[in-house]
């Protein structure tokens, strides 16, 4: 077996340590002995992205979203390619903005999304900054998740949010979801990151690239990240 990951923007969208999802993902392939390749995708590479398993983008300023976007767009048609076969899309903050129809920055410049999902995001006059709590279902899992959020960004129009907040705001201020989720595609504004913080989450998806790729259903073992139950009950009992 072996998951071919598509690291997209690895430059760009990095910010509050993203590019930690990327070594909790990889690191749980190697404790289970599964093979992997891992590419990284910026503005103006000419390849071919429509032939991975797993794709990430994390999150990044206006600033980094203006600049990458028109090369974004261009890429849409592989995008889809690549949704149509049921790779795994995983989207964090500007990242997660970016599929949707599109986002007007806290200066009313709006930037076209690629248009795949409904939503939307508009700048707001209340940051939504902090730790958050969340309670989300993936599959036959259901998980605790904590994280941290730091947009101006307001996500609305969520029809399939990925979590309820139980503390912070979510997709917008004070909001009662967080995120969005459906089947293939994890957006989320969970930084710190999200998968050191939430493994359970990178053992989800790995078992549904496996499922969906070789048809065949494994269980992997995530209990050698042995820091990260008791971190996040500290957290848990902290917050709430």
């Amino acid at each position: 077996m072996e998951i071919k990951i598509c690291w997209l923007y690895y430059d760009l969208l990095e910010l509050y340590g993203d590019r930690g999802n990327i070594k909790v993902l990889t690191t749980i392939l190697d404790n289970n002995n599964i093979l992997y390749t891992l590419d990284k995708v910026t503005i103006n590479d000419d390849r071919d992205i429509s032939n991975y398993d797993f794709y990430f983008l994390g999150g990044g300023s206006d600033k980094a979203q203006q600049l990458l976007y028109k090369d974004l767009l261009s890429r849409k048609s592989q995008i889809l390619e690549a949704f149509k076969r049921n790779a795994f899309f995983l989207t964090v903050c500007g990242g997660y903005q970016m599929f949707g129809k599109y986002y007007i920055d806290s200066h009313g410049n709006k930037i076209d999304g690629l248009g795949i999902f409904d939503f939307y995001s508009e700048g707001g006059t209340d940051r939504c900054i902090g730790n958050v709590v969340c309670k989300a279902k993936l599959g036959k899992y259901d998980i605790d998740l904590v994280g941290f959020e730091n947009h101006g960004g307001k996500t609305l129009n969520v029809l399939n949010p990925f979590a309820r907040v139980i503390k912070g705001n979510g997709n917008e201020f004070n909001s009662e979801f967080e995120g969005f989720y459906l089947e293939n595609f994890l957006g989320t504004y969970l930084h710190g990151p999200l998968l050191p913080k939430n493994p359970e989450v990178g053992k989800f998806i790995i078992e549904y690239i496996i499922l969906n790729k070789y048809k065949k259903e494994i269980d992997i073992d995530i209990d050698f990240i042995k820091y990260y139950k008791n971190a996040k009950n500290v957290i848990l009992k902290r917050e709430l």
